[in-house]
């Protein structure tokens, strides 16, 4: 079976932009996380799924660092989920980040969005 496990729209604060006041300041965004995977049976066995829970922490660890891109961000957040389930048979992550203020003026948009899709894993 195929299943999809999502954590959707956490709400973080990171330190992610090209201009260094974006940096000091801290961005205000909201990730989403999907992880797609093939499963023959879970049978309530935690180590056989996938632990939103663990999703989260990851968001808030990388977090901590800072990054000029947000593509950036979302590709060291899917190579860090990619390493932490390796023994699953993963078939998609995908990471979504909604950015709901910008520095540039004159740009009238509710939201900017980066989507990063992984849909490549190493033969377990």
């Amino acid at each position: 079976m195929l299943i999809l496990v999502s954590v959707n729209d956490l709400r973080v604060r990171i330190p992610v932009g090209f201009y260094p006041e974006e940096i000091t300041l801290k961005t205000d965004v909201f990730i989403t996380v999907k992880v797609k995977y093939q499963s023959q049976s879970i049978d309530d066995d935690l180590d056989k799924t996938i632990d939103y829970q663990k999703i989260g922490e990851a968001v808030k660890q990388l977090s901590q660092a800072s990054f000029k891109l947000l593509e950036t961000f979302a590709e060291k957040l899917i190579e860090q989920l990619s390493s932490l389930y390796a023994h699953l048979d993963l078939q998609c992550i995908s990471v979504a980040i909604k950015k709901m203020h910008i520095l540039e003026a004159g740009i009238d948009a509710q939201s900017h969005e980066v989507f990063v899709e992984k849909n490549e894993f190493q033969e377990r």
